[in-house]
């Protein structure tokens, strides 16, 4: 397990990465942040998952959180552009994932012109 200091200094590397970024490439700084922070903490509770796919799920969840953002502050009553990056980041691969076990389960062949069985 990682010395508290490196994972602190690790997420402030992060943070620092996120908004030179985001402000080179014109992105919302608040809600990347947000974004980030939100993935964090989905990553670092899913520990049965090995460490590659905990790297992807990150980069998944901040690409997700902050491209959701703006669609959780226009349904929701969240008004602030970082929690909704954070709520985005730290749903989005969770209802992905909830998706993708549903389709695996059900029987979409209708969909293309099979029979319903």
């Amino acid at each position: 397990m990682a010395e508290p200091s490196t994972t602190t200094l690790g997420i402030a590397a992060a943070t620092a990465g996120i908004t030179i970024g985001s402000a080179a490439l014109g992105l919302d700084t608040e809600t990347a942040i947000g974004a980030l922070a939100g993935a964090a903490v989905f990553v670092t509770s899913a520990k049965e998952i090995n460490l590659i796919t905990r790297v992807v799920y990150l980069l998944a969840s901040v690409i997700i959180g902050y491209f959701v953002a703006p669609e959780i502050i226009n349904h929701t009553f969240i008004e602030v552009r970082a929690v909704a990056g954070f709520v985005g980041g730290l749903l989005g691969v969770t209802a992905g994932q909830l998706l993708l076990k549903q389709m695996h389960n059900t029987d979409l062949s209708w969909i293309i012109g099979g029979k319903k069985k």
